[in-house]
């Protein structure tokens, strides 16, 4: 196959022509189709985006003991929820919800600011939405933080931050 990544719309497909003929040798080898063999070549949805009972995130709501506030991402029921032990918040608008939340200081606001950024692309795109982590994309990855990894995640009152 003769592809090129120059124009953008297909930077991607020399990483994706190679995935999918690893994944089809494999297959080949195995003599079996390649369904459900590897997620890699699937960036836009995620094969089963979480859904929450409401009754299950109420039940979690009524649990919590801290102030630190909980991001969840409802694909199913189109929801972000959005959660501490004061509070337990749900809409389809971050900007709304983010109003409602009182007494947060400038570096926590960005925090949050970039977690309901992802978790309302995981809801526009139905992807699995988990606070602290990157969304999966799959080859099409090109830096940044990645499903897993939680190093963008500080603790901005660390010593190491404020010398």
């Amino acid at each position: 196959v003769l592809t090129t990544q120059v124009i953008n719309w297909a930077r991607t497909s020399v990483q994706e022509i190679a995935a999918a003929r690893r994944l089809m040798c494999w297959a080949s080898t195995r003599g079996t189709v390649p369904k459900q063999a590897a997620a890699g070549l699937v960036m836009l949805r995620d094969e089963a985006p979480r859904s929450f009972e409401p009754a299950a995130l109420a039940t979690l709501a009524r649990s919590l003991t801290d102030r630190n506030l909980r991001i969840f991402a409802d694909v199913e029921a189109g929801l972000l929820h959005v959660m501490n032990r004061d509070i337990h918040l749900q809409g389809k608008d971050p900007f709304a919800l983010f109003a409602k939340l009182d007494g947060i200081d400038p570096d926590h606001a960005f925090y949050l600011g970039f977690e309901m950024a992802l978790a309302m692309t995981a809801l526009q795109l139905g992807k699995k939405y988990t606070q602290d982590e990157g969304l999966n994309w799959g080859v099409a990855h090109r830096g940044g933080p990645v499903a897993g990894d939680v190093r963008h995640h500080r603790d901005l009152t660390s010593p190491e931050e404020t010398s």
